[in-house]
């Protein structure tokens, strides 16, 4: 058998080639990169729940957000480009920054609250924000109604997740739970970027820990305007480009 391994650090003309000689010369199609672990949890409910696997942000979003979240990445270290805008947007026009890291990151310095759940309790800890929302008529309803299906099931499945359920099962004050939804959901000025990486999708619970940033950014209505939106940091500087141009065993 004969498999071949692409990188998403090349170009997609690379990774186009590869594959094509994988595909027609060697006659496998054990092709892969490392998007298998990288931001597959991510991609599998996107698809589910947007229909595609992309970010909906472009780096002018971070610039423009009122708030900005950052979920389980150490977006300096490993997205410094993508980082430099968010703290522009912080430091220069007064974003609020809203980390949530059981360690400490540079971005930290920046944060209006620095959440530090137990690791694996994301899914709790995102419902828990969900339920503040809900609770204190933050919700954006013209964008539930318009845009998404089975809130109604959705809802009864929050509403066990009270703010002392939530700190007892994450280990965050229930305070900076409530404060942190309620900045997200409403922002001073413009939208606000829900951002994460692999400190969310590298778990057992990768799928449904994506289920519940999106679930957050629709019930705040916080996706398709200018400021707001949903970004899936990627491992490696061309994961979708890689994927797109064929390095996966199921698209061609």
């Amino acid at each position: 058998a004969f498999g071949t391994l692409c990188s998403a650090k090349a170009t997609n003309e690379d990774g186009y080639i590869q594959q094509k000689f994988s595909r027609l010369i060697m006659q496998s199609n054990h092709i892969d990169h490392c998007t298998r672990l990288c931001h597959s949890p991510s991609v599998e409910a996107m698809l589910t729940a947007l229909g595609s696997g992309a970010t909906s942000n472009s780096y002018q979003d971070y610039e423009e957000a009122g708030c900005i979240v950052i979920i389980g990445s150490d977006a300096n270290a490993n997205h410094p480009v993508a980082a430099s805008r968010m703290r522009r947007a912080i430091v220069e026009k007064g974003a609020k920054l809203i980390v949530i890291n059981p360690r400490r990151i540079d971005m930290c310095d920046f944060a209006e609250i620095w959440l530090r759940p137990r690791p694996g309790t994301d899914v709790a800890l995102l419902n828990g924000m969900a339920k503040v929302i809900l609770d204190e008529q933050l919700a954006d309803f013209d964008f539930i109604e318009n845009r998404t299906e089975d809130f109604d099931a959705w809802r009864e499945t929050v509403d066990k997740y009270n703010l002392k359920y939530v700190e007892e099962i994450t280990g965050c004050p229930a305070d900076d739970i409530a404060q942190a939804a309620r900045i997200y959901a409403k922002p001073a000025f413009s939208g606000s970027c829900l951002v994460w990486g692999m400190g969310i999708t590298q778990h057992t619970m990768g799928t449904a820990n994506a289920h519940g940033l999106l679930n957050l950014s629709f019930v705040a209505g916080q996706l398709g305007k200018p400021g707001g939106g949903i970004s899936p940091l990627r491992g490696q500087n061309n994961v979708q480009g890689c994927g797109d141009a064929g390095c996966v065993p199921n698209s061609f």
